[in-house]
């Protein structure tokens, strides 16, 4: 039997079988789907760009073809990151699939991107505040 992907509050892996799936009953549904009123407002924080490689990216296309894009988790689904709009952003293609279950400042060469939002509702490009985790010094 696999084991559960879930991740326990002190940041240890939970070791309790699973008989189908990737969860235990502590640690979600184990479910990827990602509904399309988040697939919007995802695309749409995000301004029609990659939020790694700030490469113009189209809605439409998100299957295949030119601009393909996906909705990226920056705490990685595998690791017990949500499919909640907050946890997702938009990423190409390209940018997605390099960065498989990497974290953010891991993939960015060290480099972190803001996870804060701007007024207009889209997702701040600004990178981290030294010292600072998550936000820029505008959101920090």
């Amino acid at each position: 039997m696999p084991q559960c992907k879930g991740i326990n509050a002190d940041l240890s892996r939970c070791q309790r079988r699973v008989s189908d799936g990737y969860w235990c009953q502590n640690h979600g549904p184990g479910s990827r789907y990602i509904s399309e009123s988040t697939r919007v407002d995802v695309f749409e924080a995000g301004g029609g760009r990659c939020f790694y490689c700030n490469k113009q990216i189209v809605f439409q296309n998100r299957s295949s073809g030119r601009g393909v894009w996906e909705p990226d988790h920056l705490q990685p689904y595998s690791q017990g990151g949500g499919n909640d709009a907050n946890n997702l952003v938009s990423a190409c293609y390209d940018c997605n699939r390099s960065r498989s279950d990497m974290g953010v400042r891991e993939f960015g060469d060290g480099e972190r991107r803001c996870q804060g939002f701007l007024a207009n509702g889209k997702r701040c490009k600004f990178s981290v505040a030294p010292g600072n985790y998550k936000y820029c010094m505008h959101h920090a």
